[in-house]
């Protein structure tokens, strides 16, 4: 988005993923930078900040236009855009093409109606802009961002400093989880849009010029197409790219060869969502299509994955709709079992967007400081008491990352550790 706006605007860029910054800091940066235009992106937990900010912009600087975009604003303009709100306008969707027509058009009223994707008071219906190909967009302009000051939750063995940068090859996920929801997800849709693979390989060498020595691919599904997956990887081969890098995969499209082609690639790591060990429960969260014995699959996945020397990182969930004790044992006996890499244990969250927040949660009113981090508080659909949930996911942190055999294996990384110390001193206090 960036991009497109430094061609015919001044920018100035903050990023609260990596500095927390206090209201009165903002605001006065605000005032500094003579802002005309404040655009918004924010997490659920922070909309209430987000308005306070807002309100207190508009006060120093009447003439301002506050504009809204990501996920949670995507998912819940009307939160944002109500009587006395101190919101301009809400775009909905992958909003980079769209942005630059509304700030062209601020006075032409009937100009603005004729965007498709913008909520404002006196049009309150706005449909989620796709862009079908997004090798329109120009390359991000990371040389914006401060490398050094982004922290990854995850354990590698890598003898050097991290230098972390972050790419989105694809947008879109067909797939249908209960609890997905477009609040959580990176991109928005249904239908995957894919960038070439030369587009893909260009961002990759423009961010290694940078500097970077490692990426994210921050895709929904990276693994979504195993014949394009392939194929950027060969690429990657081909082109001396010489990257470490690390994506997010759906267990039920991995391979032995395709995780052997990733790893030669420069695949250090796959993020996989195993949810829970109980079949049960993964049918309840539909998180397949088919009938499965999904214990014996996620286990087949781990074991061609270590025959490749490929690490994963297993996410699950604890609390999910109508869970009982003995689902929780089963996905207990499951991380034994595969041994991941790493592991993170979220609680159930239904986030609206979700299927689940429909069901379950529509004639409720919705609480802003839902999150998979603390949402018990607010709701807990499985059948286990809130306070044995919180205890159960402690155990299973410190039972994990405190095993001897999780010990001995990453005495090995010790140099990973020397060099990223950040990364265990976080990891130490989540544990504490």
């Amino acid at each position: 988005m960036i991009s497109l706006l430094k061609k015919e605007y001044k920018v100035s860029f903050l990023d609260g993923w990596i500095a927390r910054y206090p209201l009165d800091l903002l605001l006065r940066k605000t005032n500094n930078f003579n802002s005309s235009v404040a655009v918004l992106s924010f997490i659920a937990n922070d909309r209430q900040f987000t308005l306070k900010y807002a309100t207190k912009a508009k006060e120093f600087a009447p003439h301002i236009k506050i504009i809204c975009i990501g996920p949670d604003a995507s998912t819940l303009p009307e939160a944002l855009i109500f009587k006395g709100s101190p919101i301009d306008f809400v775009l909905r969707g992958e909003c980079e093409l769209d942005l630059l027509e509304l700030l062209g058009n601020f006075d032409s009223p009937e100009n603005l109606k004729r965007i498709r994707s913008l909520y404002y008071k006196e049009k309150r219906q706005a449909e989620i802009a796709l862009i079908e190909n997004p090798d329109r967009l120009p390359m991000p302009q990371h040389f914006l961002f401060r490398f050094k000051d982004y922290i990854s939750i995850y354990l590698l063995p890598l003898n050097f400093e991290l230098r972390w940068g972050y790419i989105l090859s694809s947008r879109g996920c067909p797939h249908q989880c209960m609890f997905c929801s477009p609040v959580m997800r990176s991109s928005y849709g249904l239908k995957v849009r894919f960038r070439s693979i030369k587009n893909v390989i260009e961002e990759m060498l423009y961010l290694k010029s940078l500097g970077i020595n490692i990426v994210s691919f921050e895709d929904d599904d990276f693994t979504i197409s195993r014949e394009r997956t392939i194929e950027l990887c060969r690429e990657m081969i081909d082109k001396k790219i010489d990257l470490a890098w690390i994506a997010h995969a759906r267990i039920t499209e991995l391979s032995k060869d395709l995780m052997a082609a990733m790893k030669a690639a420069g695949c250090v790591l796959l993020r996989v969502g195993i949810e829970s060990g109980s079949n049960r429960v993964i049918n309840i969260l539909s998180k397949t299509k088919k009938m499965v014995d999904w214990s014996k699959v996620v286990q087949k996945v781990f074991k061609e994955a270590k025959k490749v020397n490929l690490l994963l990182h297993a996410m699950f969930i604890i609390g999910s709709p109508d869970e009982e004790e003995a689902d929780l044992n089963l996905t207990i006996k499951l991380i034994k079992k595969i041994e991941p890499n790493s592991i993170q244990v979220h609680y159930f969250a239904a986030y609206p967007g979700s299927r689940v927040f429909t069901e379950y949660w529509c004639n409720r009113k919705f609480d802003t400081k839902i999150h998979h981090y603390n949402p018990l508080e607010i709701m807990n659909l499985s059948r286990i008491e809130t306070k044995r949930l919180k205890t159960v996911q402690r155990r299973m942190y410190r039972s994990f990352y405190l095993s001897l055999p999780f010990i001995v294996k990453h005495i090995k990384y010790y140099r990973f550790y020397l060099h990223n110390p950040k990364v265990i001193i976080k990891g130490i206090k989540g544990l504490i």
